[in-house]
This record gives structure tokens, C-alpha cells and sequence, in this order.
């Protein structure tokens, strides 16, 4: 699928927003993206068939800023909205702003400036995580060489850092070389991409160790409920790391990534034994109890030594009891 590049007049920065039935946050997202300091953006809202009434809040916002642009579409998954915004953007740079989030207002006026002003390609910050019980938690990512992608990639690939809402990315680089949301996938798109993305050479990134997002945990939307097919959409993603990357250069961080997808099943109601066995049949027991230990990869150790079975009941009635 080859994207059009749109070259009228365009915007400093793109924000695309997917939203499936936010209405309940969706206010405070697009107030803050109006409110940026950075006047010059373009924010591409795409309603992916919500029925929640949040389709008519976004056409509110957008009688009121002529910089809101509404998509509205039937519903085709998180891949399918964040696809249309990525080929409905016309700015220099793109961002995603998930619609039950917000967004600090000097955000993206910081990460154009620091993009402009080092001529880079991708500009990464940081987050705050904010719980449903009013708690939060900052979240602020130390690189070793930003100039090493390699070992910009591996750490990233280590600590699970693939947002797409904190990495402002030049938007050519999409339409240059053919990166696209892969159909199908709405779990893992973000991992997906950004790896699509750290293949291109040469590439340059940038960081600014600042938290400037909102990242609302648990409130509902596409990740919160882990079904087997989302596992699936999980696997494929595994395999195109695995196919990909250097497994060599990254083999524990691959390790790390199928240690990962093991437990992720394990938070499914329901999910195939034999499949189970597949993700964990390369994975080396050593890894899984060597240290740094952690509760996940020890869930993913009894359920490898004992089945998925005991695993999910050891998930229930172990690991939720003392992370509730």
C-alpha cells in the first residue's frame, strides 16, 4: 500500500488520533491538543466506529478549530485508524495522540524545535503514567549512543519502549520507504512500525529526557481485554523481529520479547496449550529464573515446567493478588 504525500502548505506537525469509544476522555485529549504551544499542527481524528457518541464530540471540536480534520470510518481496528491518519497527514513530522490520553502543552513545540534544530529523524520523550486511582508514575528513557541505531533498537526492544505517542517521526520516511500499518494487526502495531522505521539507513534520533505525555492505564479501549487472537497478532510481530533482526546482536533481547509473548497468554480466559508450548519451546529455561528475575518471567516458568493451565491459575491467584 503506497502512501501519497501531501504537499499543501503543510502543517509543522501532524497528530493523528484514533478514538473507539472514548467519549468519556475524549474531551480532555483534544483540549489539550488545541491548547498546544505549537500553532502550526494539523490534528487528523479518525472515528473508527465508535457508539458511544464520541463521533459527535469529535465533529464538535472540529466546527470550533479549523485545524481538526474528522474521519469518520467503520470500525477496522486500531491498525486500520492509525493507517488512516498516517495516509490523511500532511505535516512535516507525524505523532500519535491516543484519544484517552493528553498531552502537555509545550509538547509539541519542544519536539519540532529539538527535531529542526538537530536535523533528526525521530525525536523520543518521555511519559507519565497515570492510574486510576489518581497515582502516577514518570517515565523517562536513558539511551546509551543515540547515534548507535543498533543499540538505540536493542534498547528499545529491552524495555519495551515502542510508543508511537512519545516518537515524533519525519513523516517522508513512511512514504519513502513503503511503511505501512500492517493489516490485521492491533496489538503490537506500534512494535511493528517502529522497527520498519529503525531498519531505514541512515536514520538519526534524538531524545528529549523530559515526560510529556499522559499515558492513562487501564481505561478501556483496544488493549485492555487479551484475547487469543491478539497473541496471534503478537506472534506475528515476534516473527518479523525474528526474521528481521540480527540474532546474534539481538538475541536477548529476542529471548526477552518471547518471555513477553508467553506471558501476555497467560492473561488470556482462554488459550491453546500446544501454542503455548510453540512460543516457549526455544525459549531457554535458564533465561527464564537467571537473573534480573521477575515476577512475569517466573509466571512464564511454571507454566512452561507445568502448562498453560497452571500457568493462568498462578497468574490469577498469585501474580494479580500482589500487583492488584
Amino acid at each position: 500500500m503506497m502512501m501519497k504525500l501531501h504537499m499543501n502548505n503543510p502543517a509543522k506537525v501532524s497528530v493523528t488520533v484514533p478514538v473507539y469509544n472514548t467519549a468519556q476522555y475524549l474531551d480532555r485529549c483534544l483540549s489539550s491538543l488545541v491548547a498546544q504551544t505549537l500553532q502550526d499542527i494539523e490534528i487528523v481524528v479518525v472515528n473508527d466506529g465508535s457508539t458511544d457518541g464520541s463521533d459527535k464530540i469529535c465533529d464538535s471540536w472540529a466546527s470550533r478549530d479549523r485545524r481538526i480534520k474528522v474521519i469518520h470510518q467503520r470500525n477496522g481496528g486500531l491498525w486500520k485508524a492509525r493507517q488512516t491518519g498516517l495516509e490523511n497527514a500532511t505535516g512535516e513530522y507525524i505523532i500519535v495522540c491516543d484519544s484517552d490520553d493528553w498531552v502537555d502543552k509545550s509538547t509539541y513545540e519542544k519536539a519540532y524545535t529539538k527535531a529542526k534544530t538537530e536535523n533528526t529523524d525521530i525525536v523520543i520523550f518521555g511519559y507519565i503514567a497515570e492510574y486510576p486511582n489518581g497515582d502516577s508514575k514518570e517515565c523517562i528513557r536513558k539511551f546509551k549512543d543515540l547515534t548507535d541505531i543498533e543499540l538505540t533498537r536493542n534498547e528499545i526492544m529491552r524495555s519495551s519502549y515502542y510508543h508511537s505517542w512519545n516518537k515524533l517521526i519525519r513523516r517522508s520516511l513512511f512514504a519513502s520507504h513503503n511503511i505501512c500499518y500492517e493489516p490485521g494487526i492491533n496489538m503490537g502495531e506500534d512494535q511493528l512500525i517502529l522497527q520498519k522505521i529503525l531498519s531505514i539507513r541512515p536514520l538519526k534520533v534524538c531524545c528529549i529526557p523530559e515526560a510529556l505525555y499522559h499515558y492513562r492505564i487501564n481505561s478501556g479501549g483496544y488493549t485492555t481485554t487479551i484475547k487469543p487472537e491478539y497473541i496471534d497478532q503478537l506472534i506475528k510481530v515476534f516473527e518479523w523481529d525474528y526474521t528481521n533482526l540480527d540474532k546474534d546482536y539481538h538475541s536477548e533481547a529476542l529471548k526477552q520479547i518471547s518471555a513477553n509473548l508467553a506471558f501476555e497468554s497467560l492473561r488470556c480466559l482462554h488459550f491453546p496449550s500446544d501454542k503455548f508450548k510453540s512460543i516457549t519451546a526455544s525459549l531457554p529455561t535458564p533465561y527464564l529464573y537467571k537473573s534480573p528475575r521477575s515476577p512475569q518471567k517466573l509466571m512464564v516458568l511454571a507454566a512452561k515446567i507445568f502448562g498453560w493451565r497452571f500457568g493462568r491459575w498462578a497468574y490469577n491467584n498469585i501474580y494479580q493478588k500482589i500487583y492488584s
